[in-house]
């Protein structure tokens, strides 16, 4: 029986993971590779095809799944007047200068573009893209989706949100959590938790970031990542936490990117 194969390239800061991964009846993922940064990332290139090399992954489809700590994401409102995609690129960019106080120049931006309603918009290092589009070359892969690590989860588990709730996605310190309406997206927000944070003081941090956007403190937060096993003992009486994935085995921080949005 056929069955869907693909790669799973994951990169962060510390460093990158390989997961060869095919679905079917039976889902099956493989960890090729799941190694620490040595060296500066601009050997992202030459170390990851030296890695792939014997893999026997040549024209293979890959994903890439991007920390959110590498990319830079913002929310755009477009203006009254937008029509048009250039419309919305312009207004993405004025946003993201107002942001970061820099232009766009170095980076490579994409968006779930739209001229009506609020959209997410991501921008990647052009140093990282080059590099990836250079392990695409000389890998011979077929690289058909580069996002970072919260758009995947947002794409895989959208539809398990019910009205009011959030979606997060946790790595190491960093909470990238989202929030939607009938449209998809209103808000995205990234929030740096202290270190040894208990699920306890999570609902503080919530209600926190509720009152900056004027929006209700959610019921239910389905967060994904690097979940503290302690929080599954520690009960909280003005927030759900439902956990999406289980962790069954133990996964290094790279595996867990790798597998943003696979369906076990």
């Amino acid at each position: 029986m056929f069955k869907r194969r693909e790669l799973r390239i994951a990169l962060s800061k510390s460093g990158f993971t390989v997961l060869r991964s095919t679905a079917g009846w039976n889902p099956v993922s493989t960890v090729l590779v799941d190694h620490q940064f040595s060296s500066e990332q601009h050997r992202l290139s030459v170390q990851l095809s030296a890695l792939l090399k014997d893999a026997d992954c040549a024209r293979w489809p890959a994903r890439v799944i991007v920390a959110d700590e590498l990319v830079r994401s913002w929310m755009v409102t477009p203006p009254k007047n937008a029509v048009s995609l250039a419309d919305c690129q312009v207004a993405a960019s004025a946003r993201f200068q107002n942001l970061y106080g820099e232009s766009l120049s170095g980076w490579q931006m994409t968006a779930s573009w739209h001229a009506e309603l609020p959209f997410l918009a991501s921008a990647l290092p052009e140093a990282v893209m080059t590099a990836l589009q250079k392990l695409s070359e000389e890998s011979r892969l077929v690289t058909i989706e580069v996002a970072p690590q919260s758009v995947f989860a947002w794409n895989h588990y959208q539809s398990r949100l019910q009205a009011g709730d959030w979606l997060g996605v946790l790595q190491q310190q960093r909470l990238t959590f989202m929030i939607a309406d009938a449209h998809g997206i209103v808000h995205s927000r990234e929030v740096l938790l202290p270190e040894q944070l208990e699920a306890t003081e999570l609902p503080a941090i919530l209600n926190r970031e509720a009152l900056r956007l004027n929006v209700e403190m959610p019921a239910t937060l389905l967060l994904y990542g690097d979940i503290p096993a302690r929080w599954a003992a520690q009960r909280m009486t003005q927030l759900k936490l439902v956990r999406l994935v289980e962790d069954k085995t133990r996964q290094t921080p790279g595996i867990k990117l790798a597998m943003t949005g696979i369906a076990l």
